[in-house]
């Protein structure tokens, strides 16, 4: 292990977690790196935490670089293996239920990725919570299901596997009763899709569903 200066900075004894009934065992050897920044705090093997201040790293071969805030509260956090979080402040790579691996966070303000190899690439309040799912950036947007997508705009919601909106403001994909399959919003505003293999390509407050 090593710490290359800053100031209150902690390593902890490294983390496994794949024990069933035991997520973060304390096994293996050390091999981290923190270097530089204040009150940061790693835990786990061969991950890097680089500079930052309040900054948490929890889990093994993770990457967490600058960032964090004034404030506990301003942290970027790493819960889980092979993550990276660079930049921002209040993101979250992690599930409080237990770890998320393979993600990622480019920069931006408290975003939070909750699905194994999922991406979040900036913006503010976004939220990647299905696996293999991606929110490009934007505000308020939310990708909740296997391979979704949203790659910009506003509040805009892919809630089903396989599907996509592309941007545009408040553009809702989502059944009624559950997750819809293989659609897609193109842009446009308000617009809601309840319907699987189907696709919106713009405009205001039009809508397809199921019957």
């Amino acid at each position: 292990a090593f710490i290359g200066g800053g100031e209150d900075n902690i390593y902890d004894e490294p983390l496994i977690s794949n024990v069933p009934g035991m997520p973060f065992a304390v096994l293996g050897s050390g091999g981290g790196v923190l270097v530089g920044g204040r009150h940061n705090r790693l835990q786990g093997a061969h991950s890097v935490l680089g500079g930052g201040a309040y900054n948490r790293v929890r889990g093994n071969h993770s990457v967490l670089v600058g960032g964090g805030g004034t404030m506990e509260s301003d942290s970027n956090s790493i819960i889980g293996n092979q993550s990276a979080i660079v930049g921002g402040s209040g993101n979250w790579v992690g599930d409080p239920a237990g770890q998320v691996d393979g993600s990622s966070i480019v920069g931006g303000l408290k975003n939070l990725v909750q699905g194994d190899y999922s991406f979040i690439g900036g913006g503010r309040s976004d939220t990647a919570s299905g696996p293999y799912s991606i929110v490009g950036g934007g505000c308020g947007n939310r990708a909740a299901d296997t391979s979704s997508c949203v790659l910009g705009g506003t509040g805009n919601r892919a809630i089903g596997k396989y599907c996509s909106v592309l941007g545009g403001l408040r553009n809702s994909l989502e059944g009624i009763l559950g997750a819809v399959e293989g659609s897609g919003i193109l842009g446009g505003s308000q617009n809601i899709l309840r319907g699987d293999y189907s696709v919106i390509g713009g405009g205001e407050e039009n809508i397809i569903e199921d019957i």
